[in-house]
C-alpha cells in the first residue's frame, strides 16, 4: 500500500480515536559497538548532546539545556544506558550489551541527495507519531519520543523503534503526545 493512502486511511481512524498525528519521514540509522567506554564518552561528548538521560550504575544523569553531562568524571559507575538529542535534531541511544556497548544515531534526512520522487537513497523511510511519557524526574515534565513503523511482510505496519526527541519541561503527556506544545 503506498505511503499516501495508508496515512489517509489512518488520518480518518486518528480522528475518531483522538489518536496522535503520524506522518512520513526518512531517517539514516548509523549503528556503532564500543569496547572501551573512553572511546564511547568520545563519542557521546562529539554528538553534542542539548536533552537527554544518563542511566549509570549508580545514578541517572540528565542533559538539559546544552549542559555536558561529564561523563570522563562521573563517580557514578559505568554507563549502562542513554538517550540523548542534539541541535541538529539527531538522536543517539546507548545500550550495554555485556562488556561492550551498543549506540545508534537515528538522524532525520535533509533533501540533500534525494532522488527525483524525493528519498534519500541511503535512508530508511518509516511513518512516525509521537508519543510524550511523565519523565521520572518531575523537573523534566514529560520525555518525548518519535514511534518509528514500517511495513513488514506477515503483520503488515508495525511498530519498530522508538527515538528520543527530547523533553517539554511543565508539559502535559497527553497534549504533546498529540502535537500540541504546552
Amino acid at each position: 500500500m503506498q505511503t499516501e493512502k495508508i496515512l489517509s486511511a489512518y488520518a480518518a481512524i486518528a480522528a475518531k480515536f483522538e489518536l496522535p498525528e503520524m506522518q512520513a519521514m526518512q531517517l539514516t540509522l548509523t549503528v556503532e559497538r564500543f569496547e572501551a567506554h573512553e572511546a564511547l564518552y568520545r563519542m557521546i561528548d562529539t554528538f553534542s548532546p542539548t536533552q537527554g538521560w544518563l542511566c549509570f550504575q549508580s545514578a541517572v544523569r540528565y542533559v538539559i539545556a546544552n549542559q555536558s553531562p561529564f561523563l570522563a568524571a562521573s563517580s557514578d559507575g559505568i554507563l549502562l544506558n542513554a538517550e540523548l538529542v542534539n541541535a541538529a535534531g539527531n538522536s543517539l541511544h546507548v545500550r550495554q550489551l555485556g562488556q561492550t556497548w551498543a549506540t545508534v544515531i537515528y538522524a532525520p534526512t535533509q533533501s540533500t541527495g534525494a532522488n527525483e520522487a524525493g528519498e534519500n537513497p541511503a535512508a530508511e523511510s518509516f511513518l512516525v507519531d509521537r508519543l510524550a511519557f511523565l519523565a521520572a524526574d518531575p523537573m523534566q515534565g514529560v520525555v518525548c519520543y518519535q514511534r518509528l513503523w514500517q511495513q513488514r511482510e506477515v503483520v503488515g505496519i508495525a511498530p519498530v523503534a522508538a527515538r528520543f526527541i527530547g523533553f517539554q519541561p511543565n508539559g502535559n503527556a497527553d497534549q504533546h503526545a498529540n502535537g500540541v506544545s504546552t
